[in-house]
């Protein structure tokens, strides 16, 4: 019997310490495929992904990394923008050279959403792709308690005791 207990305690243990704590926030994840093609002018931008913000992130600041993976197709000069809230964050020339990988990261003040652009570079073409990681900080809980004491009762008034003394002489 003391066995079955403790595999279970051990089984709940486990699981409790498998699942994410109640504060935690999963990273948001935008990804682009590898094998996304976008034609247009040299120079112009493209919206290639989007995704919203959840409303409870809307005005934080929050770390935005994006990695642009080129394919076999070099195309200089191409880069990847991250907007949200007025900001921006830059993957420049994602395409410089075959398989690049190109990293960036910065911070956003977030808006409603977050959207993925490709600035086309001289040659008008991409094709790669993209993951976008956006994290946000945990809200801080508040831990505050407020404890009300009542006030001590009165004591009641001192009553003189009578005594006699203990030596007479």
């Amino acid at each position: 019997m003391r066995r079955l207990v403790a595999v279970v305690a051990c089984a709940v243990v486990v699981a409790g310490l498998g699942s994410a704590p109640g504060w935690a926030q999963e990273p948001q994840l935008i990804e682009i495929p590898v094998d996304t093609v976008v034609e247009g002018a040299p120079g112009s931008e493209h919206q290639v992904a989007t995704a919203a913000v959840a409303p409870e992130d809307q005005g934080r600041e929050c770390t935005v990394a994006a990695e642009g993976v080129n394919n076999e197709s070099p195309h200089p000069d191409t880069d990847l923008l991250v907007r949200s809230g007025g900001g921006e964050v830059v993957a420049p020339d994602v395409e410089r050279e075959p398989e690049a990988h190109t990293e960036a990261s910065g911070t956003l003040v977030l808006g409603s959403e977050v959207t993925v652009f490709v600035r086309l570079g001289p040659d008008g073409i991409f094709s790669g792709g993209m993951v976008v990681t956006v994290e946000c900080a945990p809200l801080p809980t508040s831990t505050t308690t407020t404890v009300t004491t009542p006030p001590a009762p009165e004591a009641p008034p001192a009553v003189p005791v009578p005594a006699e003394p203990d030596f007479t002489g």
